[in-house]
């Protein structure tokens, strides 16, 4: 099993060598930053690193890990090497030192800005910068700036207790991020990286050789359309000879359509690079184009980006203002997509076309169920944690759904209180003891103790608020955005435990 799993491994990346090569874009939403010539040899580098992490002890994946990626880093070029090992030393000091916070975040938008300013184009004119610093400016920023703050948000939220500096060396400075650069699409969870490196999953490099095959298969398949059916050519030639009312319609087809068979194959290629090295990352797309709304694209478009965004900016202001849920939702999603979406685009417009704003925000409207509260939590004794979280979710996720094949609930009818014996949750699982029907399965209403309560739909923005309030009104524990990003209310039982743990 083994040496199949190893065969498809280096299949994959020989796939990707002569696809690249041959002239199959593997970029995403950069400029083209690696020397063609040197894929063949990176690919080789990855498969032997692949090869020899299945015959080292755990101890040793680490250090192999780093000399792999250091030998990736010289490949594109010395002088970067020497200024990223030092950077990241110099991240590592700033983040684990007793700085105040505000002085941390100083330090990582001073060392992002710095070559966006000094390397970057401006617009519309001016003297272009020396090759080299544009070349070496231009991955130093699109290759760590999101990195740098996930990195930053995973140190607050353990209080900036000191890391392993190889963890945190191969967090930034991964080798598959010097073979197709990720700018904002390679951005795993750094406790799920920590904890996925340091063992082999066989079944994890499995993954990663098919996803490394299926994102060469897209990606060759977009070149060869995009070679007899060049969209945007059509679209600016249009505009160019006064025909931009005829090729109009040809947008909707560029975005989303289009946008998705352009990106989806590089995602997959870097995805499976890095999980063939062991790292535990998910696809960064999630089947985009079966979205039925702008809030279900929003999940499913990007979700790395998505969840940094959500991490950094939407959490903070939604626990800050969580007296005033509405308006907390509102600014919330504000800072997300005006303050912090717009920030982290800055980077990939400045290196492409200049330095410039461009104001092209989203928009995204979201849906803002009425309240049900935590009355419903009076019906359980005061020492049963267990049965008033169980009940406080329960009057949520049922409180106007028939959760019965034979007929509605008895507080389904407007009922302002949900009429439920003390005894159906006082200390029984969360599954209903009443069949559960097709629409309440299919909304994901039917969950365990253990299962992501966000995921399954269970809990949107306002319900996680209120269970924030529920909490430190009737435990007396306050949370922070710090413990909405460890996921201590992601689940009943890890509800239970920050209850146990009493203040964060």
């Amino acid at each position: 099993m083994r040496s199949t799993v190893l065969l498809q491994v280096l299949f994959a990346l020989a796939a990707v060598a002569v696809v690249g090569t041959q002239g199959v874009a593997l970029r995403v939403w950069t400029p083209q930053l690696i020397e063609l010539d040197h894929l063949p040899w990176l690919c080789l580098l990855l498969g032997l690193t692949t090869v020899a992490l299945t015959r080292v002890t755990e101890d040793l994946r680490r250090p192999l890990l780093a000399l792999a990626s250091l030998a990736a880093m010289l490949s594109f070029s010395p002088l970067f090497t020497a200024i990223s090992i030092g950077f990241i030393a110099a991240v590592y000091a700033v983040l684990f030192s007793r700085l105040p916070n505000a002085a941390k975040v100083a330090f990582l938008v001073a060392c992002v800005a710095a070559p966006i300013v000094g390397v970057a184009r401006h617009h519309p004119a001016a003297v272009p910068p020396d090759p080299l610093l544009a070349l070496l400016g231009s991955m130093f920023v699109l290759n760590y700036t999101f990195r740098l703050f996930a990195l930053y948000q995973a140190a607050r939220a353990v209080r900036f207790q000191r890391q392993p500096f190889v963890d945190c060396f191969l967090y930034l400075a991964l080798a598959p991020y010097f073979v197709i650069v990720p700018y904002m699409l390679a951005i795993p969870r750094f406790d799920r990286f920590q904890r996925s490196i340091g063992r082999h999953n066989p079944e994890l490099v499995a993954t990663g050789a098919r996803s490394i095959a299926t994102g060469v298969c897209i990606a060759t398949a977009f070149t060869v359309a995009n070679a007899v059916f060049p969209l945007e050519q059509i679209m600016i030639r249009g505009g160019l000879e006064g025909r931009a009312l005829q090729v109009m319609p040809l947008a909707l087809l560029e975005y989303p359509v289009w946008a998705v068979f352009a990106i989806v194959g590089p995602a997959l290629i870097l995805t499976g690079m890095q999980q063939i090295l062991g790292v535990d990352v998910l696809p960064p797309f999630d089947h985009p184009l079966r979205s039925r709304s702008v809030a279900d694209w929003w999940r499913r478009w990007n979700t790395h980006f998505r969840e940094l965004l959500v991490d950094l900016f939407f959490y903070p202001v939604l626990l800050r203002l969580r007296r005033r849920p509405y308006l907390a939702i509102w600014l919330a999603t504000l800072a997300v997509f005006v303050v912090g979406s717009t920030l982290f685009h800055i980077p990939k417009f400045a290196f492409r076309a200049g330095l410039r704003v461009d104001w092209g925000l989203w928009r995204r409207m979201p849906s803002l169920p009425s309240s049900l509260g935590s009355r419903c939590a009076s019906n359980v004794p005061a020492g049963d944690h267990a049965g008033a979280c169980r009940l406080w979710l329960r009057s949520y996720s049922h409180g106007c759904l028939s959760t019965s094949e034979s007929g509605p609930a008895p507080w389904s009818a407007g009922c302002s209180r949900p009429m439920i014996p003390r005894s159906q949750y006082a200390g029984q699982s969360t599954r209903s003891t009443t069949p559960l029907s097709h629409r309440a399965r299919r909304r994901g209403l039917d969950y365990s103790d253990d299962d992501n309560l966000v995921e399954r739909g269970v809990l949107q923005s306002i319900r996680l608020l209120e269970l924030v309030d529920f909490v430190a009104e009737r435990f007396g524990v306050e949370a922070t955005a710090d413990d909405l990003y460890r996921g201590c209310f992601s689940s009943v039982s890890a509800i239970l435990r920050f209850i146990a743990g009493g203040q964060p």
